[in-house]
């Protein structure tokens, strides 16, 4: 019976080869969609779940009082102190390019870790080789990633090797043991670990691993107590003022996943190598779910269209003595069918489609086989059983005789396809409009004007030479006093004037200046007048007075700096025009900030006020800024427009002159700037991706739907034909009957689409115009593409001699 059941289907495909296509692709489509998706989700709401021996009972210690940073500094060791923790690490983070790593003459800038010996008893990370319990004691040994030993050695056994690492000064390491790469969903992305040692300091994380039967809000109650004291000591340093909300400077834990995906304002980027985006992963819910919708409707159509096909076959099925069941195991053997022939196809195409979404997306993602077809499955199965199921039921329920005299039943007995079209297209208009929406809006971000200029400048870092810098020994006895920070400051001046000296020589360079990129700006804390009128915390740069003719600020009040860097009691600084308002200053003849560094006061003096510019997203507003004059280690070069290839030459000759052992990198100030949209790109690319996707969805059921109304109604066309109507008035009879659902469509998407992007675009400090020629340019596109589909189907019956169709019926 099986096999009469699997012939019989396979007679039903070949009969209707447009709608068993359609239906499959349909399938394929809409199972990719979502295992993508699911990828992607399950990677982003699992983060650390394998890096974390206990992730639910981890957290990292946090403190809300001082810069709502962690306090990773302190120590959980004592058992007795503080019984309910299993294991404590402070874990910082070693950037990329705030190191180099030299092997076998060859220089790396890669990214680590630097830790407490107990790292492993709460990380979970698998150790290649080596000993978890000793092998981070010894602060010479490093650990490197598999990956990352093999990119320094070869086939070669990394284990023994010795390594050097520079920051201030150069270590000797060797390599102790080899950890295996950290999957795509850790927070942790690194490629070597050192223990913690008291030369250097990276800014990080504490974290904390509780015994399971602990209570977290007890807890937490009992580390805001046993802090209280530190907490009043920094205040009394800082100036720092009692939060108008919550406790005293709370200090508490909070799990990963709080962090990761930024439900609390904490700064994450000191320990996190990435950080998750719910608004993002919401974002591309709603866009599968929609994808999905339309598949499913599409998917009823066209199987509305075979059952209308079959149904005088299922009424001579019942008369010669078939029963419901038999019907049934028949449609259900069809059902199987699809399913296994769309889950191998999706299958086979699976690794590469997702291969290129983690290009597209600068992801790891990587779904096991059994997850796969698990996901592929269930959605596969809930297309067609929707799909199938329904029309299958109305098609049994109906009369014999009434199945028997009419060809397809619509109307009160099953939702009409005219329906399904409106609610398909307008889901469809809904994702195109939101989609160019999008990309102007992205278009807007891109090319609005900062308020200062950044075109033709580059920022490269000169090292200083091997003779000005300090060793060990020199490094960890420096003094913090002022003396010595002039004394260590004029060893570096004679070299630094050099520098920019040679680098003014050049024709192709206008100007050069030195200090921080904007995008890497800090927060400071500021007093007004008296310290008992407490401390702000407001954003700060170093600049120095060249920095004026790189960037071109406009300068409303005062004047910019004129003097080199100096460290002194008293120090100028300049403002934009929001922290003026922000301290309430009327004018800057009086304008004194102060600020509390190492245990002395500064008194910083307003000597100018510049117009506000954009240095952060452009979904913000420009906030407080105060400008030091203090240089930095970057030197920006701004070149001549259309020198930059002669200006970049020159500049890599004065940097090899200076720092020969070097690399010369060198950062595109303008894609530094742009690259702060990558994630906005990302996914406006991949939300265009999926509204074309479903607009060709929807093509492909309206191309199925109007190729069997054309067949249904061949001899209705010919009797046309016979009776004087022309080509032309038969395709405008059939486009007019579609078009009219299109046009419906189009009318209630458009309030809708409105809404939803009026409400998207609130996100933004600056936003693009919802003009009216978007809505009616989406409208024409839609329209083109459903008269062509149409039109070709409407063409090809209108065409066809009425006599030979009159005949055949």
């Amino acid at each position: 019976m099986l096999t009469h059941y699997i012939k019989l289907s396979l007679k039903n495909f070949y009969k209707n080869k447009v709608v068993f296509i359609g239906s499959l692709f349909t399938l394929c489509l809409g199972g990719l969609c979502c295992a993508i998706v699911f990828s992607y989700v399950l990677n982003e709401i699992t983060i650390d779940s394998k890096a974390l021996k206990d992730k639910a009972n981890t957290y990292i210690f946090v403190q809300e009082g001082v810069r709502q940073h962690d306090f990773g500094f302190y120590q959980f060791d004592n058992k007795n102190k503080y019984p309910e923790i299993e294991a404590y690490c402070y874990v910082g983070k070693i950037n990329r390019g705030e190191i180099k790593l030299r092997s076998r003459n060859n220089i790396y800038n890669p990214q680590g870790l630097w830790v407490d010996s107990t790292f492993f008893k709460i990380f979970d990370y698998k150790l290649l080789r080596g000993n978890k319990q000793t092998i981070l004691e010894n602060p010479q040994n490093i650990i490197l990633t598999e990956s990352y030993a093999k990119k320094l050695f070869g086939n070669e056994s990394a284990v023994g090797k010795h390594i050097i690492l520079e920051n201030y000064y150069k270590r000797n390491f060797t390599v102790s043991g080899i950890v295996e790469n950290p999957t795509s969903n850790s927070s942790l992305q690194f490629d070597f670990i050192v223990g913690k040692s008291p030369m250097t300091y990276y800014l990080g994380a504490g974290y904390v691993l509780l015994y399971k039967n602990v209570n977290t809000f007890l807890f937490k109650e009992k580390i805001k107590d046993l802090l209280r004291v530190e907490l009043k000591k920094l205040r009394k340093e800082y100036e720092i003022n009692k939060p108008k909300t919550g406790n005293d400077g709370d200090v508490s834990i909070i799990s990963i996943d709080q962090l990761y995906f930024k439900k609390i304002p904490i700064q994450t980027n000191t320990f996190f190598s990435r950080q998750g985006n719910l608004k993002t992963i919401y974002t591309l819910c709603i866009i599968i779910i929609v994808s999905l919708i339309i598949s499913l409707l599409n998917l009823i159509n066209l199987q509305i269209v075979n059952t209308n096909k079959q149904i005088k076959n299922f009424v001579v099925h019942r008369l010669n003595g078939a029963t419901s069941k038999n019907l049934f195991s028949q449609r259900l053997t069809e059902f199987c069918m699809y399913a296994i022939l769309s889950v191998a196809i999706i299958a086979c195409v699976f690794p590469e489609i997702l291969e290129m979404f983690n290009t597209h997306m600068n992801l790891k993602l990587n779904l096991s086989t059994f997850q796969m077809l698990c996901v592929i499955s269930l959605m596969v199965f809930i297309l067609l059983f929707i799909s199938f199921i329904y029309p299958f039921i109305i098609a049994i329920k109906r009369s014999k005789i009434k199945s028997l005299k009419e060809k397809n039943f619509f109307g009160g007995e099953l939702i009409g396809r005219k329906k399904i079209i409106i609610l398909q297209y307008t889901l469809a208009f809904i994702l195109l409009i939101s989609s160019i929406i999008v990309i102007k809006q992205l278009y807007t971000l891109l090319h609005t004007s900062l308020g200062y200029e950044y075109k033709n400048t580059i920022s490269v870092e000169f090292k200083l030479p091997a003779s000005l810098e300090p060793n060990e020994h020199q490094y960890n006895n420096l003094s913090t006093s002022i003396e010595d920070e002039i004394a260590y400051s004029k060893k570096m001046f004679a070299f630094e004037n050099y520098v920019d000296h040679e680098l003014r020589k050049s024709p192709y360079i206008l100007e050069v200046t030195k200090g921080q990129s904007f995008l890497d700006i800090h927060e400071a804390l500021f007093s007004l007048k008296e310290k008992n009128k407490g401390t702000q915390l407001v954003n700060a740069v170093n600049v120095d007075k060249t920095a004026l003719k790189v960037y071109n600020f406009k300068l409303l009040e005062g004047h910019f700096f004129e003097a080199s860097a100096e460290f002194k009691k008293e120090e100028n600084i300049v403002i934009n025009e929001a922290a003026m308002k922000y301290f309430n200053f009327k004018n800057i003849a009086d304008a004194h900030i102060y600020q509390n560094l190492n245990n002395r006061e500064a008194n910083l003096t307003v000597i100018g006020v510049i117009k506000d510019f954009n240095y952060q997203k452009l979904s913000v507003k420009p906030k407080p800024l105060i400008l030091f004059n203090h240089g930095g280690k970057y030197r920006f070069i701004k070149f001549k427009e259309g020198k930059i290839k002669e200006g970049l030459a020159y500049v890599k000759k004065v940097f090899k002159e200076n720092n020969p052992d070097e690399v010369f990198k060198y950062t595109i100030l303008s894609n530094e700037i742009a690259q702060q949209y990558n994630e906005e790109k990302k996914l406006s690319t991949v939300y265009t991706s999926f509204t074309i996707l479903t607009l060709f969805i929807s093509a492909m059921g309206l191309f199925t739907i109007a190729l069997y109304d054309t067949q249904r109604r061949k001899k209705e066309i010919g009797i046309r034909k016979v009776n004087g109507a022309n080509t032309n008035e038969i395709i405008k009879m059939f486009n007019a009957d579609f078009l009219k659902s299109v046009i419906v469509a189009f009318l209630i998407a458009c309030p809708i689409a409105y809404s939803v992007m009026y409400y998207w675009l609130q996100n933004f400090a600056y936003k693009t115009i919802l003009s009216w020629w978007l809505f009616v340019f989406t409208g024409l596109i839609v329209f083109v593409i459903a008269i062509l589909t149409v039109s070709w189907q409407s063409y090809v019956a209108a065409t066809v001699n009425p006599s030979k169709v009159l005949k055949d019926e």
